[in-house]
C-alpha cells in the first residue's frame, strides 16, 4: 500500500539522488573538442592548435577542462566543420571560407590574387576585418553564431602539375584541382578545369591522373607529399590563397570562465601573427624541398626579367638623388620629409615637425634618432630590406627573390626579398617608365606591416655633403647609453 509517508520517502528519495547526481555532475570534467581535417604533423596545427591547448591548460582557470583534439576528419569533413561548431557536436574548429563559399561569401573574396606577397600581409589584413568586432564578423561570422579565434592567410598559390608545362598557355584543358570558388575563377581565365575537391583526397587523385594539377602554396606540398608526384611549378606568382579560420560558436565562448574567455581572445592576434611569420619562414625551405624532389621552377618570363634589368640598372647608375617623400606607416600614420640618397648604402630620412624623426643609414648601419621621445637605436644595414637597392651591385638573381612582377599602364612595380633571409620582409619597388625614375617603395616587415613611401621631385643629384650621412647618439652617457 502506498501510504502519505511512502510517497514522502520516495520523493524525498528522488530528491537526494537529484542532488547527488549534481554534485557527479559537477565533478565531470568540461571536455573541449578541437577538430581540423589537417594530417597529422601538419604545420598549421602545431603553429597554432598545439600552442592555444598548452597555454590553456597552464590556466588556473581551465582547471578541470580536458582538450580533446580530433585531426585528419576524424570529425567529419572540412565542409561540414561549421554545421558541427554550430551544433555544438566540436567547440573550436577550422573552417574554411572555401568550402563553405554560402555561408561566408565576402570572406572568400580575399582569396583572390590580390595585392599581396606574403602570408603576414594578407593574414593582417583579413584579421582586422573578420576578428570580433571587425566588417567580417558583423557580417558573416556574428550572423552563423561562431566567433574567430584564429586565422592565417597562405602564402600566394602556385599551379604544380604532373607533368611539364613551359608557359601558362600550356595549361589549358589541365585539370587542376582547386579549394573553392576564388581559385575556379582563376583556373577559368586561365583556360584549365578546375576540380574541387578536399585536400586529403588530392594525393590518390594526382596519383591515379584524375586531376593533372594542383593549386597549392609551396608549405603545403611537402605535408601531403604532393611534390613527390609533381613535375613543374611556377614561381613567384600569384594565383590566390586559402584562408583558413579557428572557430567557436558564440554560445560556446559564453558559457566559458571569464579567465578562458580572456585568455582565448588575448591569444587571437598573438598566435595568428606569430603563425603567419613562421609560415613564412618556412617558405624558403619548402621550396628547397621541391626542388630537391625534381620539380621544375617556371620562374619570371623574358619580359619580366627585361624589366627587372631595367629597373637594376636605373638603381645603380642612381648615384647621388635627393627630394621629398611621404610616408604611410601600417597604423595609417603619415607624415614627410626630406630624402637624400648616396648609393652604396647610404640614406638620410629627415622627418618634417612634429615627427622629431631623423633616419639615416651610414652604409653599414641604420640608426634612427626620435627626439621626442629622445630614444636612439641601430640596426644592421643587412637587417632591412633597403639593404636590397642600397648595395653596390644590385643583383636580383643571386641571393634575392623576385616574387612579383607588375605591369601599369605606365610603370611597373617589382616585389623581391633577400632569400637568405638575413633581411626579414620584403620591399616592393614602383617604378615610372618613359621616363624612368624610381616613383615609391612598400617595406612589409615579418608580421606583415606595410609601409608605404611616396616620392615627389625625385632626381639625381651631386655633391651632397658627406655629414648628411652620418648621425651618432646625441644623448649624454648619464641617460643609459651602452654599446649597440
Amino acid at each position: 500500500m502506498n501510504t502519505p509517508i511512502q510517497r514522502t520517502l520516495t520523493a524525498l528519495a528522488a530528491t537526494l539522488g537529484l542532488v547527488a547526481s549534481g554534485t557527479s555532475l559537477a565533478q565531470t570534467p568540461v571536455k573541449i573538442k578541437i577538430a581540423d581535417s589537417f594530417p597529422v604533423g601538419h604545420y598549421l596545427p602545431r603553429y597554432i592548435t598545439t600552442p592555444m591547448i598548452e597555454r590553456l591548460k597552464a590556466n588556473p582557470a581551465a582547471k578541470g577542462m580536458e582538450f580533446e583534439y580530433y585531426p585528419a576528419e576524424q570529425m567529419g569533413k572540412a565542409k561540414d566543420f561549421l554545421s558541427l561548431v554550430q551544433s555544438g557536436v566540436i567547440d573550436i574548429a577550422y573552417v574554411a571560407p572555401g568550402f563553405v563559399s554560402d555561408k561566408m561569401p565576402l570572406s572568400v573574396v580575399s582569396e583572390l590574387p590580390l595585392d599581396f606577397t606574403g602570408s603576414c600581409q594578407g593574414t593582417l589584413a583579413y584579421w582586422n576585418l573578420a576578428k570580433p568586432g571587425g566588417m567580417l564578423d558583423k557580417k558573416e561570422f556574428a550572423p552563423n553564431g561562431v566567433r574567430l579565434l584564429f586565422t592565417i592567410v597562405l602564402p600566394p598559390y602556385q599551379v604544380v602539375t604532373r607533368k611539364p608545362f613551359a608557359n601558362l598557355k600550356d595549361l589549358e584543358g589541365m585539370k587542376i584541382r582547386a579549394s573553392g570558388s576564388a581559385k575556379e575563377l582563376v583556373l577559368k581565365k586561365l583556360k584549365a578545369t578546375p576540380v574541387l575537391m578536399p585536400t586529403p583526397d588530392v594525393y590518390e587523385s594526382l596519383s591515379r591522373g584524375t586531376i593533372d594539377g594542383v593549386l597549392f602554396p609551396f608549405n603545403s606540398l611537402p605535408p601531403y607529399e604532393i611534390h613527390k608526384l609533381s613535375k613543374t611549378s611556377t614561381f613567384g606568382q600569384n594565383f590566390g590563397t586559402f584562408v583558413a579560420n579557428w572557430v567557436i560558436s558564440e554560445k560556446r565562448f559564453q558559457s566559458l570562465p571569464p579567465a578562458v574567455q580572456q585568455d582565448l581572445t588575448a591569444m587571437g592576434e598573438q598566435l595568428t601573427r606569430s603563425a603567419c611569420a613562421q609560415v613564412e619562414k618556412d617558405e624558403a625551405g619548402d621550396v628547397e624541398k621541391v626542388k630537391a624532389a625534381g620539380v621544375k621552377m617556371i620562374a619570371l618570363s623574358a619580359a619580366d626579367k627585361a624589366l627587372v634589368a631595367k629597373a637594376v640598372a636605373y638603381l645603380e647608375g642612381l648615384s647621388e638623388a635627393k627630394g621629398r617623400f611621404v610616408q604611410t606607416d601600417p597604423r595609417g600614420a603619415v607624415s614627410q620629409g626630406s630624402l637624400y640618397l648616396k648609393r652604396p648604402g647610404k640614406a638620410r630620412f629627415a622627418y618634417d615637425p612634429p615627427a622629431g624623426l631623423l633616419v639615416v643609414s651610414d652604409g653599414g648601419k641604420v640608426s634612427v634618432h626620435n627626439t621626442k621621445l629622445k630614444t636612439f637605436e641601430a640596426y644592421p644595414l643587412s637587417a632591412t630590406p633597403l639593404s636590397l637597392f642600397l648595395a653596390r651591385q644590385i643583383r636580383l638573381d643571386r641571393g634575392v627573390v623576385v616574387s612579383r612582377v607588375t605591369r601599369y599602364a605606365d610603370g611597373f612595380a617589382i616585389t623581391a626579398r633577400d632569400g637568405r633571409k638575413q633581411a626579414e620582409g620584403a620591399i616592393t619597388l614602383t617604378f615610372a617608365d618613359n621616363p624612368m625614375r624610381l616613383l615609391a617603395w612598400t617595406v612589409t616587415d615579418a608580421q606583415g606591416g606595410a609601409t608605404r613611401v611616396q616620392l615627389s621631385g625625385f632626381a639625381r643629384t651631386s655633391g651632397l655633403a658627406p655629414s648628411l650621412f652620418v648621425l651618432n647618439d646625441p644623448r649624454p652617457r648619464a641617460v643609459g647609453r651602452g654599446k649597440m
